[in-house]
């Protein structure tokens, strides 16, 4: 769209000129939208006349996916501050966002597939 919200825009628009790249970032956005409507059937009236099945294989393959994405990064941070290279300026604004996302999202999978158990 022509800017780049919390990005440098020089290597932003570097980054993006790629076709693979831009190919990725689309699947990721489709695949952000597809987890908010995953998110709301896990708390919202309408989850609950969805297949429970199809709601709970959906909402725990996204939190296996923030879990193993947050794990890897911790990795990643120890291994950046194990050699000196720990970049922070990125660390404290994305990373967060991962594990919060993680916590919630498995706790929120958790309570879905309790409550409609039984």
């Amino acid at each position: 769209m022509g800017w780049y919200v919390g990005l440098n825009p020089e290597s932003a628009s570097k980054a993006f000129a790629k076709t693979s790249f831009l190919i990725y970032d689309i699947v990721v956005a489709v695949i952000c939208a597809f987890a908010v409507l995953v998110a709301l059937a896990l708390v919202m009236p309408w989850g609950r006349r969805l297949p429970r099945w199809l709601v709970g294989f959906f909402a725990w393959t996204g939190t296996g996916l923030l879990a193993v994405r947050s794990v890897a990064s911790v990795i990643q941070a120890v291994y950046f501050i194990a050699t000196g290279q720990f970049p922070l300026e990125i660390q404290a604004v994305w990373e967060p966002w991962f594990y919060l996302g993680a916590i919630l999202f498995a706790v929120s999978t958790w309570r879905f597939w309790r409550a409609s158990s039984r």
